[in-house]
């Protein structure tokens, strides 16, 4: 007993030194703001209102899902192998250039889509033109996150986060209470943009302002570099993009096919919290990508450390979706009010499909990645896309929004069971 107590009490020591329990903390920290935030959004805006702004922000996080083309991603990649300062300001220099000229791109594209397309619900074309808005700022915050990952400053990353969603779920309520759902994208994009000010002033990054300030000679990304720094971004993007779009599918579908923005509000009030509660592996991964890259080549290490991580996730993930299952009626009610009482069978469908997801997915699918195995994990989400495609394509016309609860949860087993047969092919070979 004392000896367990001993190993305990090291593991926490360990964890605590590392910056596990401040990412986690800040974590549900950020969720809860998030989470708090949309109830009171809920609570401003009409139930129509809000679907049209659901909608519209679900394109605008479509869009968002090849931010940057990828750069954020290879950055944590590839300075986690590469400690010295030099290499990393050469690598954020080259993030800031590829990755801001394409968000640039990007948000001519958003804005010209916005301008020109029809507008599939009344109100959505003013909204999405703002969303343009987005792209940059999100691409500043995501390296500066990344900068601070690869170099394990866990404490700060943290600290980096709260900021954030401090100051962009205050511009969301300040704004959605001035000027309903226009406020809020505009409170929102404002916030995003003095949340990355705020944070280089107090943890330094991206160290490229400072280069810049300090008028320093960065030097250029060389050619074999800047092919494999391209190459792993491209295939981030596209590996991370497309696995992403997995949770936007569900909302983007209901509006093309049934263009009823009450079934998109029900079905947002349904998914809200599964996707919410992604926060717990998502922390869990955030903190041990950084220690899987770098131990890439020791197999043994990774079986092991892998295992560990799946058998907790399958108590601990398994536990709370048990809880919202049996819950679901209290819990919709309580959130959203009698109106969304058409959720709760949604609701539970989609808690199911976190739990799978979860364990199988999320975990698997980043650890992938650290193997470079990102072919695989770009098959893996693009099957993934096609079959919660198909079966949404089946089952809305028919079953409405708990026809796309169900594509959802069928698409997260398919892509838990290729990641996990992948990622064990590969290190047990």
């Amino acid at each position: 007993m004392r000896m367990m107590n001993s190993q305990i009490s090291q593991l926490l020591n360990r964890l605590t030194a590392t910056g596990f329990f401040s990412i986690a903390g800040s974590t549900v920290i950020n969720k809860v703001l998030t989470f708090l935030s949309g109830i009171l959004v809920v609570r401003i805006l009409s139930k129509t209102d809000f679907g049209v702004y659901s909608y519209v922000y679900n394109l605008l996080n479509i869009a968002l899902l090849f931010n940057g083309c990828g750069v954020a991603s290879a950055l944590i990649q590839l300075c986690s192998e590469k400690e010295d300062g030099r290499a990393q300001l050469t690598l954020e220099r080259f993030a800031f250039l590829f990755g801001g000229g394409f968000d640039l791109l990007l948000m001519l594209a958003l804005f010209l889509y916005a301008s020109i397309a029809p507008e599939e619900m009344p109100g959505s074309r003013l909204l999405l033109q703002i969303c343009s808005l987005f792209p940059l700022p999100q691409l500043v915050f995501e390296l500066q996150c990344a900068l601070l990952r690869s170099q394990l400053r866990n404490d700060d990353y943290a600290r980096a986060n709260v900021i954030n969603t401090s100051c962009v779920v205050a511009g969301t309520i300040a704004g959605s209470l001035v000027w309903g759902a226009i406020g809020l994208l505009l409170g929102r994009v404002a916030s995003l943009a003095a949340s990355t000010a705020i944070i280089y002033k107090f943890f330094g990054v991206p160290i490229t302002y400072k280069a810049i300030i300090a008028k320093e000679l960065v030097p250029p990304l060389k050619g074999a570099d800047r092919s494999e720094y391209v190459k792993i971004s491209l295939s981030s993007a596209l590996s991370n993009g497309i696995s992403s779009f997995t949770y936007l599918i569900g909302t983007f579908m209901i509006g093309k096919l049934l263009a009823d923005p009450v079934q998109v509000a029900s079905y947002e009030a349904a998914c809200a919290i599964p996707v919410a509660l992604n926060f717990m592996p998502s922390a869990v991964m955030t903190y041990v990508y950084p220690f899987f890259a770098r131990k890439k080549d020791d197999l043994p290490w990774v079986r092991k450390q892998y295992w560990r991580l799946t058998s907790c996730g399958l108590l601990v993930f398994g536990f709370a979706t048990l809880v919202c299952i049996v819950l679901a009626p209290v819990i919709i009610n309580f959130v959203y009010g009698s109106s969304y009482e058409s959720s709760v069978d949604a609701f539970r469908v989609l808690m199911v499909g976190f739990w799978i997801g979860s364990v199988f997915r999320i975990i698997s699918g980043n650890l992938l990645v650290t193997q470079h195995l990102v072919i695989s994990n770009i098959i893996s989400t693009a099957l993934t896309v096609i079959f919660i495609l198909l079966f949404n394509l089946i089952l809305v016309p028919k079953y409405g929004f708990i026809g796309s609860a169900f594509a959802q949860t069928f698409g997260l087993l398919i892509s838990g069971v290729f990641n996990t047969a992948v990622f064990c092919k590969k290190i047990y070979s």
